[in-house]
């Protein structure tokens, strides 16, 4: 994890003036719960919309008034637009991460990134550059959000016991702080919501997966559920690298499907493309990829994408593997 105190030094250095105040609180919060004070999701929320649409008015007032508005598409607005929405916090990192790949000679529509007024790409370095670091600092807090409803005003030994308990109720899958029930085992968490919840209507929506350490004995008592879950991801990843080997070998047809029209009126087409021949390496987005003429995109394309992705979800789950094996390596009984 970057400085947090510095991190939101930085960011403080492109807040609007106006915003200062609202900014600071936002940002305590976060360096405080990097140094371990229990970190409430209704105050993790509040502080990441504090930030974001701050981030966002500091662009408009450091790039987009001075270089974009009324001024037409000229190489600044392009840049912008290759660059995505301004969005938040979230937007920044992919914003960081697109103008690091640029080069003088990188097309931005009828131009070059050459052709882009200096001053314009400094002052969006300049917001970038402060707004990475407190994004990632979000990013990286996000798995140590305390659950369930906040404390009404808790004194502050309430709040280091608050922290002492989290730290005791570890799910030994997921590594979350998470409550017990009353077995002594972690209670269900990591589902997701789908469907459509309506106020006032019951069974519109339900609950999808959960973590796979619910209902084991948390990391401190127990690495068992560290264990079985190493296991069962070793047949995941057997599986994975069998997909990932059908894809390598090339096959003579790929299926798929894609989304047509909006909204409630949209649908899923389902299609089959057969191997053209067309080579992996010469495989361009703006040519080979889906567009209105073709929303499937080229074989040759999907092949790559797929095999990418496959590739890319392989190493996550090596990573996951290795971080589940040092648990289990390193365990000891602390509770």
């Amino acid at each position: 994890m970057n400085d947090p105190k510095k991190a939101a030094a930085d960011f403080l250095t492109v807040c609007p003036d106006n915003r200062r105040e609202s900014c600071e609180r936002a940002l305590d919060l976060l360096v405080g719960a990097a140094e371990g004070a229990p970190l409430f999701n209704v105050d993790f929320k509040a502080a990441k919309e504090t930030l974001s649409y701050t981030i966002e008015r500091a662009y408009e007032a450091r790039v987009s008034e001075p270089f974009l508005h009324a001024r037409g598409w000229n190489p600044e607005a392009a840049l912008d637009s290759h660059l995505g929405l301004n969005d938040g916090l979230h937007s920044m990192m992919a914003k960081a991460k697109k103008l690091g790949k640029l080069k003088p000679e990188s097309k931005l529509e009828d131009w070059k990134f050459q052709d882009v007024n200096p001053a314009m790409v400094e002052a969006v370095r300049e917001v970038l550059d402060a707004a990475c670091p407190v994004a990632e600092l979000v990013k990286e807090l996000k798995g140590q959000v305390v659950k369930g409803r906040k404390p009404a005003k808790p004194s502050a030994a309430k709040k280091e016991a608050l922290a002492k308990e989290a730290a005791k109720r570890t799910c030994p899958c997921c590594f979350r702080p998470m409550a017990l029930n009353s077995d002594g085992k972690v209670v269900r968490h990591g589902w997701q919501e789908q469907g459509g919840r309506q106020a006032g209507s019951y069974g519109n929506a339900w609950h999808v997966g959960q973590c796979f350490g619910v209902g084991y004995e948390p990391y401190e008592m127990s690495c068992q559920g560290t264990k079985d879950f190493h296991e069962h991801l070793l047949k995941t990843k057997a599986q994975m690298e069998r997909e990932l080997a059908t894809l390598e070998a090339r096959p003579a047809k790929l299926r798929g499907s894609y989304r047509k029209g909006r909204g409630f009126n949209a649908e899923h087409v389902s299609f089959e493309l057969e191997d053209d021949g067309a080579s992996l390496e010469d495989v361009k987005g703006w040519r080979d990829g889906p567009s209105k003429d073709c929303p499937t995109g080229s074989y040759a394309w999907n092949l790559r994408k797929r095999t990418e992705e496959a590739k890319r979800d392989l190493r996550m789950l090596q990573s996951d593997l290795n971080t589940l094996a040092k648990a289990v390596e390193d365990w000891k009984a602390t509770a």
